[in-house]
């Protein structure tokens, strides 16, 4: 199975991106740059492949307006780093409903709420369980370009701030998912996801 990475250097995408930039003019959607440098962006995530998307679902954006689209999720501006929020504040905050553990609006995962029994190594390592409900939006997070706001569960109803963070790689590696049950104690991991916290 190719990593997203490995999918956006595919040829298929490759051809549709190419279509998508001819289709916008070679020029950014929001504010008509032609000089810098564009981005196709993903207007949705879902599960396929990034090439199987339609033309109306992907956006042509400069580099300034690809990060101000995604800048919106970033929790820095929000939220106070090793501070408490409840889940209604969170919330609040975000602008939409936060439930699960990778809390999904507009087809974005919006942040991360990570409790330390299943997640040892959180906010560096994620284990997603074999659930749908769980892998569907673990399988999104990792196709975005863009970090978001992880919070960690504490005491009472408390979830901390850690940083905004964005996924650097993940692995479905039977002999690392055995490491992490092993270490985690449980027998339900599907991936293991590698963050890496964003810069302030």
């Amino acid at each position: 199975m190719q990593t997203y990475g490995e999918q956006l250097r595919d040829p298929r995408w490759q051809r549709v991106r190419l279509q998508a930039l001819e289709a916008a003019g070679w020029c950014c959607s929001r504010c008509r740059d032609t000089r810098s440098t564009l981005h196709v962006h993903h207007r949705v995530y879902r599960r396929i492949a990034p090439w199987e998307y339609d033309l109306a679902e992907l956006e042509v954006l400069c580099s300034k307006c690809h990060h101000e689209k995604h800048d919106f999720l970033r929790g820095a501006n929000r939220f106070e780093k090793g501070q408490p929020y409840s889940r209604l504040q969170i919330s609040d905050l975000l602008g939409g409903q936060t439930t699960g553990f990778l809390p999904m609006h507009d087809g974005h995962v919006v942040c991360g709420c990570f409790r330390r029994q299943y997640n040892p190594d959180a906010p560096e390592i994620l284990l997603p369980g074999d659930l749908a409900r769980i892998t569907e939006p673990s399988e999104l997070f990792c196709r975005q370009s863009f970090p978001i706001p992880i919070f960690i569960f504490e005491t009472g109803s408390d979830w901390i701030y850690q940083g905004d963070f964005q996924v650097e790689n993940w692995t479905e590696n039977t002999s690392e998912i055995t490491l992490h049950n092993k270490r985690a104690n449980r027998n339900d991991i599907s991936r293991v996801i590698f963050l890496r916290q964003a810069p302030q």
